[in-house]
């Protein structure tokens, strides 16, 4: 049948087994909206996001919608809405914490697009100053800051922790750097692609207000759906025609490529231990990861996992958190670091592109000559934190 080309492989086999429930389903179409979106108005569909300029519409939908939704030409693909999941903070404990050097520059000014789990109040991201410049909940739709899972405020921490609960101890590698916040994953650290490139789109719309220079995508997708790869390809490629430094962690699931680190113009990162273990990179589509950084056992904020942050559309105020930090390892930690890293460079020079800011980590890295393990080298953490156009 010619409309079983429209339709991905599982979403026919549930179509074919009687699927009677509504599911998020993902429209790609081909040319003019218009008269979709029409129709999927008269039929009171409920949209859930709508991507005009890459031809993407999320909705929930059930047999008989998609039937009718298959009869336009304007419908060129159908899918299952996918789901992604965070890139895991591991606990392990070598004794031996990873060392913040300091430096001049602390991304003062900057502000750092984070898509994780939300973020939590803590005291080292408020005080002295709020440096939690915006916050999005796209999960529960509360409208102040919090965070059931914990990634997002502990990469908030690497990036741009005041250290006022320490003493300076534990400080962020841009500490006076900023935090714009999109929670687009669930406390169990799963998300959907549509709610993903939703708060990708928001922060390139908000760039400009923020002077967001920085966005780090904690998160992977392991999906071969091309529709998928082409759409976090474009709003990269957005974000990089305004300067906008894209990071992400490599996989932990397995070595080969995951969405969207293995984006051409996406720094992925991964990490290697103290004992030199690390996982295996790739080189098609592209050299993945781009950059291994030392490093393990990062110290950062803790959160209130069980905290909601409003009740009845009133702000409720978190009670104090007895255990201030704690420390994870993971690819994760090193990509936020870097993203940190990034912010320092912005600062200085606000205007660097994705060419110029790859060139330098390039040439602050140590060559290894196999590039399936090692990618374009390793940062080493003195070299990294000292790192400066002006050297």
């Amino acid at each position: 049948m010619f409309f079983n080309n429209k339709l991905s492989s599982d979403l026919r086999f549930a179509l074919n087994n009687g699927m009677t429930s509504l599911e998020r389903i993902i429209v790609h179409f081909k040319f003019e909206s218009k008269p979709l979106l029409e129709q999927i108005s008269k039929n009171k569909i409920k949209i859930l996001y709508f991507f005009p300029r890459i031809n993407l519409i999320c909705l929930k939908a059930d047999a008989k919608i998609i039937n009718a939704l298959l009869e336009f030409p304007q419908v060129d693909y159908m899918f299952f809405d996918e789901i992604g999941e965070i890139n895991p903070l591991i606990s392990i404990d070598s004794g031996k914490n990873f060392k913040y050097i300091k430096s001049p520059l602390t991304g003062k000014g900057i502000s750092v697009g984070i898509v994780s789990t939300g973020i939590h109040p803590h005291d080292d991201l408020v005080k002295p100053i709020n440096r939690i410049y915006y916050f999005l909940d796209l999960i529960n739709s509360f409208s102040f800051p919090y965070d059931d899972n914990g990634q997002g405020s502990f990469l908030a921490g690497i990036i741009s922790s005041s250290g006022c609960s320490s003493e300076d101890a534990v400080k962020g590698v841009a500490s006076d750097s900023n935090i714009c916040m999109v929670k687009a994953f669930d406390k169990m650290g799963k998300g959907y692609f549509s709610t993903v490139l939703w708060a990708m789109v928001k922060l390139l719309s908000l760039s400009n207000e923020y002077n967001m220079k920085v966005i780090l995508l904690p998160f992977e997708f392991k999906s071969t759906n091309p529709i998928i790869f082409k759409s976090f390809e474009a709003i990269i490629e957005k974000l990089n025609k305004k300067n906008i430094i894209v990071v992400s962690a490599q996989s932990t699931i397995n070595a080969g490529p995951s969405l969207p680190s293995s984006i051409e113009k996406c720094i992925c990162i991964s990490s290697i231990n103290n004992s030199k273990n690390f996982l295996r990179g790739y080189k098609k589509p592209y050299i993945k990861p781009d950059f291994y950084l030392y490093g393990e056992n990062y110290v950062s904020l803790c959160t209130n996992e069980f905290f909601i942050p409003e009740r009845n559309g009133k702000k409720i105020y978190s009670k104090r958190i007895k255990d201030k930090y704690r420390s994870y390892t993971g690819n994760s930690c090193a990509a936020a670091y870097t993203a940190g890293l990034i912010a320092r460079l912005k600062q200085e020079i606000p205007d660097l592109n994705y060419k110029d800011v790859h060139g330098l980590l390039r040439l602050n890295s140590e060559k290894i000559t196999d590039p399936l393990k090692y990618g374009y080298g390793v940062i080493t953490s003195l070299r990294i934190n000292n790192l400066s156009t002006k050297e």
